[in-house]
């Protein structure tokens, strides 16, 4: 069965700073993998914090996390927030 993952404490928006996402598995997870704004799957733990590039750019982002179970990969959780830089 693929393991279910959630994002429990995410950003609702952000100044272009380090944002920081923690989630988690029902089940114990092999690991995790998160992606932000589209791009590739990479490895990934919780809590995953990202600065500069994309997240300090004005405008939405999205970050995705999926868990990785046996080999199976489950369900992804995504989460959008707004990045606004200009006060």
């Amino acid at each position: 069965i693929p393991p279910d993952v959630t994002i429990d404490r995410a950003p609702a928006s952000s100044n272009g700073e380090a944002v920081t996402f923690v989630f988690s598995a029902p089940d114990d997870a092999d690991s995790f993998e998160c992606r932000l704004d589209g791009g590739a799957f990479e490895p990934c733990e919780s809590p995953t914090t990202y600065e500069g590039g994309n997240v300090a750019q004005n405008g939405v982002h999205t970050f995705e996390v999926r868990a990785v179970e046996r080999g199976v990969r489950g369900t992804t959780d995504v989460h959008a927030w707004n990045v606004n830089t200009v006060e």
